[in-house]
C-alpha cells in the first residue's frame, strides 16, 4: 500500500505489536565439536521486517542474511572453545525492536593435560596425557606414597612455570591448551630467619642502614628475599650460605616496615619477619646550627641560626625580615615544627614565623614557612655553626660601612661607646646593650641623644661580619634601615699601614661591586668586569699617612679617554691586609691586600689569543699583529697593523694596536690584559678612531692565551 495509506491506516488501528524472532536449528544446552557454524531462524512482524541483527558473545551487532520478507535468516559464527552467547533481535519497517532472543550453546575443544609427580606420591585420577575438554573444571588429589619418611610429604601443586596452585592435596583447575600442573611431594620442614642488628651504611648518606640476620634449617637455605615499605621482593647477600645476611636499605623519614623470609632447597619458605624501623631524621635538638633557607627553586630567601632557645635572622630578601628571637623546636621522627618568636627590633617585636619541617636527612628539610604576611614551602640546609660572636664587645673598636656610602668607627667602653663618622668626623655617643642570640648572631642596641639604633649583627668570622640597622627617634617613630658590613679591631688601631705598596694587588668590595688595584714601582693597573668601575693604567704615589692610614693617589695614563683622570683613596687598616676603602665620592668600601705575582709575561711575541668564541689576534714577532674575525667560517674577516706593549704591575699589561690600510693608520685600539694567571685572565678592549676619539667599549671579559 502507498506510505499514505499505510500513515492513514495506522492512525485508523493505532500501534502495531512489536515483531518476534526465533531460532529454527539453536537451543539453550546445545553442545558442538566444530567451530564453523550457521545458525538459521525465523522472524515475523504486523508491519513486515526490515532487518535481523546478530551478536556473538556481547560482541559487535551484525546483519544476519535474508531477504523480503525475511521469514527466513541465516548467520555464520565461529565459535569459541567453551560457553558461547548467540543473540539475535528483528527490526520491523517502523523501526520497532523485537525483543532480543539469546542462547547459551557450548563448543567442546580438548587439549592433552601434562600431569608431572615429583617425588614419592600419586595422584588420582591421574589425567596425564588425556584429552580434555577446554573451559571444563575438572581436579585431582595427590597423595604421599607407601614408605614416605617422617617429615616427608606432599608439599604443592605448582603450573608449568613452577608458580605454585595450592598447597592443598586436591587441586581444581579450568582445563587449557598446553596445561601442564606438577605434584610435588618431599621434605615438608621450612627454614627459619631472624633480624639480629641494624648499622649504618658507610657510604655517607645518613638514611642508609644494613639490615643483618639470620637463616637456618635441615635442608640447605638457598636464598633469603627482603622488602622495605612494600616495595619490590630483593636477594639479600651472604657470603657464608645464609648462615648470615645483609640487606641494604634507605630509610624513609619516621617509620618504615621491613619485611624478610628464607627459601631451602625444597623450594619451602620460612614464615616472614617483620620488622618496625623508626629512622628519626629529625635531629634532637637545632641549637648550634646555621640554615640556609631557600625557596621550592632553591633560590636563598634568608639564614637563620641558633643558640640554645634564641636565634638570629639575617635576609637580603625584603620580604622577610632582619631580626633575632626566641624559638622551640619540636622534634617527631621525620619531621618536626620550628616555631620562632621576634623581640628585636621593635617594629617586628611579637611577631612569628613558623615552619613545618620534613627531614630527609639530619641536615636537610623540607619546610613550609608560615609568617604574618605569607605562606610559602621551601628547603633548609643544615650546617654546624662556628662560635663566632663574641660574649662581650667591651673594649673592642668596630668598623663599619653601609649602603648608604658612610661609615664609622664605633668604641665600646663597658656599657657606653663614641662614635666618629669616618668621612666628617663627628662623634656620636650614648649607652649600649649587646645580646648574642647565636654562635654567629647578636643585637647591639645603641641609645643616644637622637633615638635609639637596633643592629643585628651576623658574624661570618670573629673579626667581620655583615649587619642590618633600624633606626629610631626619641619618641620611638621609625628613623631608618642600613645594611653593610662590619669589621672588629683592637681598641687602639695603628701600625698595620704598609710602608710601600709596590707588588701589591688591592681588591676593593663596594656596595656597588668590586674592582682590582695591581701596583708595580710606580705604575698601576685597575681591573673590573663590573660596569661601574673603569679599566685603566697609569701611575700612583703613596705615603704612609699615619700608622695605620695609607693615603694613595691614581692618574690614569691609557686609555685616551680615561688619561689625566686622577683619584685619591684612604687605606684604613684594621689589620696588616684589611681594611677599609674611601675616595673622592665619598662612599667607603672595604678591602683585602695581597701580594702579586708575576703573571703578566715580559713579551707577547708569539702571543696567539682567542676573543670569545668568534674572533683572535695573534702578535707576531716583528711587531705587528693579524686580527681575524670569524663572521663566515669559510671567509674570515682578517685585519691587519703594528702593536706595542707595556707592563705596568705584575699582572697587567696594556697594547695598543694600530690598524694599517695602505700603510695609513686607520684606527687604534686599546686592549688592557689583566692576568690571573700564566696563560688566562680579563681583557677590556676599547676602541679609538683616527682622532683618538672614544668610539666604544669592544669587549669585556675573560680571555685565555695560547
Amino acid at each position: 500500500m502507498p506510505l499514505l495509506c499505510l500513515a492513514a491506516a495506522l492512525a485508523t488501528t493505532g500501534a502495531t505489536a512489536s515483531p518476534t524472532v526465533a531460532f529454527t536449528n539453536l537451543k539453550a544446552g546445545q553442545k558442538f565439536t566444530n567451530a564453523a557454524f550457521t545458525v538459521t531462524g525465523t522472524a515475523a512482524g504486523s508491519a513486515g521486517i526490515s532487518n535481523v541483527l546478530f551478536s556473538l558473545n556481547q560482541g559487535a551487532w551484525n546483519g544476519a542474511t535474508g531477504g523480503s520478507p525475511w521469514t527466513n535468516w541465516s548467520a555464520d559464527v565461529a565459535w569459541i572453545p567453551g560457553t558461547n552467547t548467540f543473540s539475535a533481535t528483528a527490526v520491523d519497517n517502523t523501526g520497532k525492536f523485537s525483543a532480543t532472543n539469546t542462547v547459551k550453546v557450548f563448543y567442546s575443544v580438548t587439549a592433552a593435560l601434562t600431569v608431572v609427580i615429583n617425588g614419592n606420591g600419586t595422584v588420582s585420577p591421574n589425567d596425564n596425557g588425556k584429552q580434555l575438554v577446554i573451559g571444563n573444571s575438572y581436579s585431582m588429589k595427590a597423595t604421599a606414597g607407601s614408605g614416605t619418611k617422617k617429615g616427608y610429604g606432599f608439599r604443592n601443586w605448582t603450573d608449568g612455570n613452577n608458580k605454585v596452585l595450592t598447597t592443598a592435596a586436591t587441586v581444581t583447575f579450568l582445563m587449557a591448551s598446553n596445561l601442564t600442573l606438577a605434584a610435588n611431594f618431599g621434605y615438608l620442614g621450612k627454614p627459619t630467619i631472624a633480624v639480629t642488628t641494624t648499622t649504618t651504611n658507610s657510604d655517607g648518606y645518613p638514611a642508609d642502614y644494613v639490615i643483618h640476620g639470620t637463616a637456618s634449617g635441615s635442608v640447605a637455605v638457598t636464598n633469603v628475599y627482603y622488602q622495605l615499605n612494600g616495595s619490590l621482593w630483593t636477594n639479600a647477600s651472604s657470603s657464608n650460605h645464609w648462615a648470615t645476611w645483609a640487606a641494604p636499605v634507605r630509610l624513609a623519614p619516621g617509620g618504615n616496615t621491613f619485611n624478610a623470609y628464607a627459601v631451602n632447597a625444597s623450594n619451602n619458605a620460612s614464615a616472614t619477619v617483620v620488622v618496625n624501623l623508626v629512622y628519626n631524621s629529625a635531629p634532637a635538638s637545632l641549637a648550634g646550627q646555621s640554615a640556609v633557607v631557600t625557596d621550592s627553586s632553591n633560590a636563598p630567601l634568608f639564614t637563620v641560626a641558633l643558640g640554645k632557645t634564641t636565634f638570629s635572622q639575617a635576609s637580603r630578601d625584603p620580604n622577610y625580615v632582619n631580626g633575632v628571637g626566641t624559638y622551640t623546636y619540636t622534634p617527631n621522627g621525620g619531621g618536626g615544627t620550628l616555631r620562632f618568636r621576634y623581640t628585636a627590633p621593635p617594629s617586628i617585636v611579637n611577631s612569628a614565623q613558623n615552619f613545618r619541617m620534613a627531614f630527609f636527612t639530619p641536615s636537610y628539610a623540607q619546610v613550609g614557612i608560615t609568617n604574618s604576611a605569607r605562606t610559602n614551602s621551601g628547603y633548609m640546609q643544615f650546617t654546624t655553626a662556628s662560635n663566632l660572636a663574641p660574649a662581650k664587645v667591651a673594649g673592642k673598636l668596630i668598623w663599619s660601612g653601609g649602603s648608604q656610602g658612610d661609615g664609622s668607627g664605633t668604641l665600646y667602653q663597658t656599657s657606653t661607646y663614641t662614635s666618629t663618622d669616618l668621612l666628617s668626623g663627628e662623634t656620636n655617643s650614648g649607652s649600649y646593650t649587646y645580646a648574642t642570640y647565636s654562635p654567629v648572631g647578636a643585637l647591639f642596641k645603641l641609645t643616644g641623644t637622637n633615638g635609639t639604633a637596633y643592629v643585628i649583627a651576623t658574624f661570618k668570622a670573629t673579626n667581620y661580619g655583615a649587619y642590618a640597622e633600624s633606626d629610631y627617634t626619641a619618641t620611638g617613630q621609625t628613623n631608618g634601615t642600613d645594611t653593610g658590613w662590619f669589621i672588629v679591631d683592637t681598641q687602639v688601631p695603628g701600625g698595620d699601614a704598609p710602608l710601600t705598596v709596590s707588588n701589591q694587588n688591592l681588591q676593593v668590595s663596594a656596595v656597588d661591586g668590586s674592582f682590582n688595584v695591581q701596583f708595580g714601582a710606580d705604575t698601576y693597573g685597575q681591573d673590573s668586569l663590573n660596569t661601574n668601575f673603569d679599566n685603566a693604567v697609569g701611575n700612583y704615589t703613596y705615603d704612609r699617612a699615619a700608622t695605620n692610614i695609607g693615603q694613595l693617589n691614581l692618574t690614569a695614563t691609557e686609555p685616551p679617554d680615561l688619561a689625566g683622570t686622577n683619584s685619591a683613596a684612604r687605606l684604613i687598616f684594621v689589620a696588616p691586609n684589611i681594611g677599609l676603602f674611601t675616595n673622592n665620592d665619598g662612599t667607603l668600601s672595604s678591602f683585602v691586600m695581597t701580594a702579586a705575582t708575576n703573571y703578566a709575561p715580559a713579551s707577547i711575541t708569539n702571543l696567539y689569543l682567542p676573543i670569545g668564541f668568534y674572533a683572535n689576534i695573534h702578535f707576531t714577532n716583528d711587531g705587528s699583529f693579524v686580527y681575524t674575525v670569524y663572521n663566515n667560517p669559510f671567509f674570515p674577516n682578517t685585519y691587519s697593523g703594528n702593536y706595542t706593549c707595556t707592563n705596568f704591575s705584575p699582572g697587567t699589561a696594556m697594547v695598543q694596536l694600530s690598524y694599517l690600510y695602505s700603510n695609513t693608520v686607520v684606527g687604534v685600539d686599546w686592549l688592557q690584559l689583566n692576568f690571573k694567571n700564566t696563560n688566562s685572565g680579563n681583557i677590556f678592549w676599547s676602541q679609538y678612531d683616527t682622532n683618538g676619539d672614544y668610539v666604544d667599549i669592544y669587549f669585556r671579559g675573560a680571555f685565555s692565551s695560547q
